[in-house]
Order: C-alpha cells, then sequence, then structure tokens
C-alpha cells in the first residue's frame, strides 16, 4: 500500500496501526502487512483528522495525536470514535498503560517533561530534575522530549537537550537520572549543535530531536537513533545501569533496496517493523546477537 508520509506506527498483537499524515488517515494492517482497516479521514469531526503525528495505545484502546488539530482522538481498536481531548501545549510525544493512563511529552508546565491526562484533565506530572532545566533565553524552542511507560509502571522521559533518560515512579518520584555513555552522547549532542547552527541558528530552529524511546517485553528500552549511512539504527538499553548496546542492520539489508529506515519498533524482541522516507513499510525478523564488546546485530 502507499502512503503519504508515516509519521508513527503502533504495534500492536493483532498487527500495526500506521498514522499517515499527509493524506490523514490512520491505516490498519496485519502481521503481514495486509490492509485490514483504514480509519478517519480528512476533517475536523469525530474520527478524523488534520495531520495524526503520533499513536499510542493497548489492545483496548488507541490514542492518536492529531498535531495539526491540537487534540487527542481515543478509539477503540476498530476505529469507533470514544472521546476527545485538546492536545496540552505544544506536545511531542505520548505513551498509554493501562493502569499508569495516559502521559504526554509537552511544554504546558515549564517546570515539568509530562502532562498527565486524566478524566479529562490535564496534570503536571515528571517535574524537570534542577541540573537539566534549560534556559529558554531570546530564542524559543520546542521541548524534543520523549516519553515510555515500561511493563512495570515506570515512566521514562528521554531528554533529547541533554542525552538523559530520566525515570519516575506513579506518583511523580523521581527514580534515576541517567546519562548516555560516551561517545555515543558527545557525537550526537555535537551533531544536533552543527544542525542547528547549519539552519540558521537557534532564532530559527525551534527543535531538534535526536531520538525516540520505547518499551521492550523483557523490561529493557529501544531508543531510535540514527546519524548517517553506518551508524546504529538504534540502541537497546538496560535501564538498570543504562548499558547501551547498539543495534545495526545486517549487512545483508541493503541488498533489498530498502532505503535506509528513518523510524524503527520493536515487535517483541525478534521483529521490528520500519518505515522509511519513501514512506514505505516493511517487516524482518531480528536476532541479537554479541559481536564483541556488546554490540548487536
Amino acid at each position: 500500500m502507499s502512503f503519504g508520509s508515516v509519521r508513527d506506527i503502533l504495534v500492536t498483537g493483532s498487527g500495526y496501526y500506521v498514522a499517515d499524515g499527509l493524506h490523514p488517515r490512520i491505516v490498519l494492517l496485519d502481521r503481514q502487512l495486509n490492509v485490514k482497516g483504514i480509519i478517519g479521514r480528512e476533517g475536523q469531526g469525530p474520527g478524523e483528522w488534520s495531520s495524526p503525528s503520533r499513536l499510542a495505545g493497548d489492545e483496548g484502546r488507541i490514542i492518536v495525536m492529531d498535531g495539526g488539530a491540537g487534540r487527542l482522538q481515543h478509539l477503540t481498536p476498530s476505529g469507533d470514535f470514544i472521546s476527545v481531548a485538546p492536545l496540552p501545549g505544544n506536545a511531542r510525544s505520548l505513551d498509554y498503560h493501562s493502569e499508569r493512563g495516559l502521559v504526554v511529552a509537552s511544554d504546558a508546565y515549564p517546570d515539568y517533561y509530562l502532562v498527565r491526562m486524566s478524566g479529562g484533565e490535564s496534570i503536571p506530572f515528571a517535574r524537570i530534575p534542577g541540573a537539566l532545566r534549560v534556559a529558554t533565553g531570546e530564542h524559543y524552542q520546542l521541548p524534543m522530549h520523549e516519553t515510555a511507560v515500561s511493563g512495570d509502571g515506570t515512566i521514562h522521559v528521554l531528554d533529547n537537550e541533554h542525552l538523559a533518560l530520566v525515570s519516575y515512579g506513579d506518583d511523580g518520584q523521581l527514580l534515576g537520572v541517567r546519562f548516555f555513555p560516551e561517545p555515543a552522547r558527545s557525537l550526537r549532542l555535537d551533531h544536533r549543535a552543527r544542525t542547528i547552527e547549519s539552519f540558521g541558528g537557534r532564532s530559527r530552529v525551534l527543535g531538534v530531536g535526536l531520538a525516540r524511546v520505547e518499551p521492550l517485553p523483557d523490561g529493557r528500552l529501544f531508543v531510535s537513533s540514527r546519524l548517517g549511512g553506518q551508524d546504529p539504527v538504534g540502541y537497546v538499553l538496560d535501564v538498570g545501569d543504562l548499558t547501551a548496546i547498539p543495534v545495526f542492520l545486517s549487512p545483508d539489508y541493503g541488498d533489498g533496496g530498502f532505503p535506509r529506515p528513518s523510524d524503527v519498533h520493536f515487535d517483541g524482541i525478534e521483529r521490528v517493523v520500519m518505515s522509511n522516507s519513501d514512506a514505505e513499510v516493511m517487516v524482518a525478523d531480528v536476532r541479537l546477537v554479541a559481536l564483541g564488546r556488546g554490540a548487536t546485530r
């Protein structure tokens, strides 16, 4: 199937939800990438989209962040409309946990990373540690942080300004701050700085996101992050000590003619679903194999 642009992919046990931002819709694919249904169309009504950008949910409900319309819509897994809520501030990322509820990375509250959505209310959550607070100065910068909720309910924020993983308990208590290991952290922060300067500096660039984060079934996290053709597509993180294991594509991958992926999501720990700059979607079996010093392919 042809997509206008693949903005996000939500992995569920029954298949994949794909947010198409250019042709506003949500496409439901089965695990063989056959189309099972198309949810919504362009518009401003219930179940209609302006520019769907992020997805979250589980087998019981799907949440769609529609940045173009400034709202969140809750749907049944089959695509039926449940409810709508305004998007809190400039939102970047979201995740949903059946017990912890919905958290949104947003700038609605300057001293907090997240907004917790509960009963139609927006509640500030996950206070930013003092050492990680950034003075906005004279140029406005969009927060580019990402969030993910582990299976045990721990809420994580990937601080893209500092490349740190900041973890919180259900009550908002800070559990820990872990910086990415060197030299990967320095390389990415340098890349971020050079990107901002190449586009005219902070007066013209609202923000640069370096990585995305999602929970894995075994309790680890996967952070997708790329700089160039030989760069890892991401890292599997051990949350305890933040051991970062780089994940590379197999050398055989390029032989299939599929351009380097712009987005990678784990489906379990033995399968990934990927999209690329040509708005194509593919799945591949994966195997994490030690290659010395913790590298994997």
